[in-house]
């Protein structure tokens, strides 16, 4: 299972809709200058995962990989998250 793309839209410093796809199932890094909003695209992602501090960002996605291949019917994974003002 690896990460295929990032769709950000009103989340911190990405007030408009940004895709973030071409990930490499093997290797990935997000580079860029200072307060290009590189640590919100992770913010982003534990977010949705629903981990609130970094701690448990390293035993949520091992446990991801490890149990991944034991849903044989899995083919792929989506999560979104929508929240309006009302």
């Amino acid at each position: 299972m690896f990460l295929q793309e990032i769709i950000i839209d009103g989340f911190k410093s990405y007030a408009q809709k940004t895709v973030v796809s071409g990930f490499d199932p093997q290797f990935n890094a997000i580079t860029g200058l200072n307060g290009t909003g590189k640590s919100n695209i992770l913010d982003s992602i534990c977010f949705v995962l629903g981990i609130q501090n970094l701690a448990q960002v390293s035993s949520i996605l091992k446990l991801l990989a490890t149990f991944a291949h034991t849903i044989p019917h899995l083919i792929s994974c989506r999560s979104e998250l929508a929240i309006f003002k009302s």
